[in-house]
């Protein structure tokens, strides 16, 4: 019987994890979502990624069932069709999984980012698993008849910009929030900030001031930054 009492205990435990991450996950869509392109499904910015990502990094894969109801719920709500919320929430559970499989093999296995390069493999693994969702969504609404064929690919691009970026600005904050601090700062940190602020500096240039009067098409040379900055330049604890 106490067997029996603390296996349904876990059962319990594990349903409401699964059912905050899909509240979360939701929560999030419908926000991105008023920024989506007809109709209504693709946005530049998909911060779910991220939160999907993280979660499944911090407890564990076998949350996924959370972030497929949470995107299926989200898209439902579009369209109000099952079929096509089901297709779409596959995708988003596919690369969710893709990424957390990546980040664990590659980096670690809570996404604890302790070097430069670790931030290069992750902008990258965000690169491959926005593809997964992507290619999904798209051919789910060409073959539904929601998107015609020949506007697929403008939807693929946005579609995968919106999974990058949403991988990219949504989980590193969540992860560096959920670690353990370090205790203060020390020389190499100051030398990796100065670093970082030079850096940062010239991808702005790049992105929004060079020449000068003009715009060139470099925003994404920034997202990089925003993964490096919460892991070695957040708080300490009890600051």
């Amino acid at each position: 019987m106490a067997a029996a009492s603390v296996a349904m205990k876990g059962y319990a435990g594990y349903a409401a994890t699964i059912a905050l991450v899909a509240v979360v996950y939701f929560a999030a869509a419908k926000v991105a979502l008023a920024l989506a392109i007809p109709p209504g499904y693709a946005t530049a910015v998909w911060p779910p990624s991220g939160i999907a990502v993280a979660a499944l990094l911090l407890s564990g894969s076998r949350l996924w069932p959370g972030v497929w109801l949470g995107a299926a719920a989200a898209n439902f709500t579009i369209q109000l069709s099952l079929p096509v919320a089901c297709a779409i929430a596959t995708g988003n559970t596919l690369e969710a999984l893709l990424a957390t499989a990546l980040v664990q093999r590659t980096i670690g296995r809570h996404g604890r980012f302790e070097r430069g390069e670790d931030v290069v493999r992750f902008v990258g693994i965000a690169v491959a698993a926005g593809a997964v969702a992507a290619t999904a969504a798209s051919l789910t609404l060409g073959l539904g008849g929601f998107v015609a064929w020949q506007q697929t690919g403008y939807h693929w691009w946005t579609w995968w910009q919106g999974g990058v970026a949403g991988i990219l600005i949504g989980g590193p904050p969540v992860l560096s929030w959920a670690r353990p601090q370090r205790a203060g700062w020390t020389p190499d940190r100051g030398a990796e900030l100065v670093m970082f602020a030079i850096a940062l500096l010239v991808a702005a240039t790049a992105s929004f001031a060079w020449p000068y009067g003009t715009s060139l098409p470099f925003f994404f040379l920034l997202l990089p930054f925003m993964v490096w900055a919460p892991f070695p330049f957040s708080p300490p604890l009890g600051s």
